[in-house]
């Protein structure tokens, strides 16, 4: 037994390893997590005279606000069904404890987050800090137009935590770029993970369904095939009806369908829109490549055959059966192996989901969609043009790095979902544990933390540092899966974390290779413009264009050329023009204009 947590253990370091190298093929520095923030009277080692004012103490030093003085943070941060109110939160109230800082929020629920957000920039009426809900064409945007300012400077002289990040690898810096000319205008976020990396594009089974029927996993796009039309007729789940769903798939997971049969098909990046990717040092949009019609027939094909649900473009996630009530789903798409059966839900289905490499399509092609290579890093709070204290603010996003708070934002308050570890006790990766998790991720309190929103540096040293508890019982679990032993499995408080890197680490086998990826840019004021107007209509047509050619209100033969003039008519060939202009002055070494 012994040897198989070895296994296992050395089995995850290396997967994240091969993801971490990156398109240099170098092993970059390890990010370690900045240890538990302990409230001081005193400055700590990083404290110095000159960051301390007549209302904040000195970096280092806890609270960031001095005693009697009232400054409040006017904040734009959406909620979720696990964030309902910010102003009861836990890590919220948590914040004003340790910092002295008070807040104002502005909170939208998610699905209304963005265009509450435009509304505010619109009217001038947006707060001092912005929080997650917007992109980096966004984010340069506002840079340009003076709505957010510069951190640069701030950055160097109140947030050590960032400073030490960003020099540990120069890619972390790309995404926090804008305006002209480029400076930092972000205070990160960072999850160096795989299943992030690729959860655009992977695909489970339902174990128990492939077990009863007597399946392989499938290797060609063939196989797969048969694979479903195996579950559609083969009644599985033993209720004697045909009611089986070979493949789910929920409203807003179309481009995830999309992005995994195209990567049998040709190498397509899904970063960019539009199927945008690097072929020999040029950019193309593979959403127009003639090889797409293939793709949109075997998917309609599926469609065509009842291998996936008719309702694919509405169902929600709230429906019996995407919630995983019901026991008719063979395979399924997302991030995570609970996108379908639901970690909640008590039924032990959600372990029971296996995820598969990418298989091949007719000419031997079969990547998984791969974004990790400049993902390193990605934009989490602006401040505005508004803010009245931008220094408190970098000082507060820099301590929420740290372990504690970073915990207790990402899952919940200490002692109760999470805690320091066991004494003695490893990580993931067999160095010794930074701290424990009590309860899975998804299954904790509603309003305990913000559910992954706030700012943090969750790099692979933190993710791989949760105390590796329960190994044997869980390799045990891989071994032999039944329903039994996943709902035993589902109530330990590592199984999250493995699963997730057990199931991303097989799709890493056959990720879409680096040239392949578009670089990050930063495009001028004018071509920033241009592509939102662009993007306005292409958006929605490619969006309805592609459902027609699945449901066959176009024929996908017949209407294609007239799809490609659409496209090029909606000014597709000038945007193309725009991101080799911003690519070669980005990279001119590569590329050329």
């Amino acid at each position: 037994m012994k040897s198989r947590v070895i296994y296992i253990i050395v089995a995850i370091v290396v997967a994240l390893a091969l993801v971490m190298m990156g398109c240099t093929g170098e092993k970059p520095a390890q990010q370690e997590p900045v240890p538990s923030d302990t409230p001081s009277d005193t400055p700590s080692e990083t404290a110095s005279d000159d960051t301390e004012t007549d209302y904040m103490n000195p970096v280092g030093v806890l609270p960031i606000v001095k005693e009697g003085q009232d400054i409040t943070i006017k904040v734009f941060l959406r909620t979720t069904e696990m964030v309902t109110d910010l102003y009861t939160n836990d890590y919220t109230l948590y914040l004003t404890e340790k910092t002295g800082i008070k807040f104002e929020w502005e909170q939208p629920l998610e699905a209304d987050a963005q265009d509450r957000l435009n509304l505010l920039i619109n009217t001038d009426e947006y707060p001092d800090v912005i929080m997650s809900n917007f992109n980096r064409d966004s984010m340069n945007a506002w840079a340009i137009q003076g709505i957010i300012i510069p951190l640069d400077d701030l950055i160097e002289k109140y947030a050590p935590n960032t400073m030490k990040f960003l020099e540990e690898d120069p890619l972390r810096r790309v995404n926090l770029l804008a305006g002209d000319p480029p400076q930092i205008y972000a205070m990160p976020s960072c999850n160096e993970c795989l299943h992030c990396y690729v959860d655009s594009g992977i695909m489970y089974y339902y174990y128990p369904f492939q077990k009863t029927l007597g399946l392989s996993e499938p290797k060609t796009i063939d196989e797969f095939t048969d694979n479903l039309r195996a579950i559609r007729d083969g009644d599985p789940n033993g209720n004697g009806k045909n009611d089986e769903i070979p493949m789910l798939v929920r409203k807003g997971q179309e481009n995830n369908l999309f992005n995994i049969i195209a990567n049998c098909y040709f190498p397509m990046g899904t970063t960019h829109p539009y199927g945008m990717t690097i072929i020999d040092d040029e950019p193309v949009f593979q959403w127009m490549n003639p090889k797409a019609k293939e793709v949109f027939k075997y998917i309609k094909m599926l469609y065509d055959e009842g291998l996936i649900n008719k309702d694919f473009i509405s169902l929600e996630d709230t429906d019996p059966i995407a919630d995983g009530d019901i026991d008719i789903v063979g395979w399924q798409l997302g991030g995570h192996n609970d996108a379908i059966w639901k970690k909640y839900s008590g039924t032990g289905r959600w372990p029971m989901a296996v995820a598969i490499p990418a298989f091949k399509g007719p000419e031997g092609i079969g990547y998984s969609p791969y974004k990790g290579t400049y993902e390193r890093s990605s934009p989490a709070v602006l401040i505005t043009d508004k803010c009245k204290y931008p220094e408190v603010v970098v000082r507060l996003v820099d301590w929420m790095y740290e372990l504690e708070p970073t915990l207790n934002g990402y899952i919940g308050p200490q002692g109760e979902c999470w805690d320091w570890p066991d004494e003695g006790a490893v990580g993931l990766n067999g160095e010794p544990a930074l701290y424990k998790i009590l309860v899975n991720y998804g299954t904790q309190r509603v309003n305990s933390g913000w559910d992954q929103a706030n700012p943090s540096l969750r790099t692979a040293a933190f993710r791989l540092g949760e105390q590796a508890t329960d190994m044997d019982i869980i390799q045990d679990f891989y071994s032999n899966r039944t329903i039994e032993k996943a709902k035993e499995v589902a109530q330990l408080g590592s199984f999250n974390e493995i699963n997730n890197y057990e199931c991303a680490k097989v799709r890493l086998t056959t990720r879409l290779p680096d040239e392949y990826n578009v670089p990050p840019v930063i495009y001028t004021m004018e071509e920033s413009q241009r592509i939102a107007e662009i993007r306005a209509v292409v958006d929605p047509f490619i969006s309805q264009a592609r459902v027609e050619f699945i449901t066959g209100e176009r024929d996908i033969e017949a209407d294609w050329d007239d799809y490609i003039r659409e496209l090029e008519r909606m000014g597709l060939p000038e945007y193309l023009e725009i991101q080799k202009a911003a690519l070669a002055r980005m990279y001119p070494d590569r590329f050329k204009n």
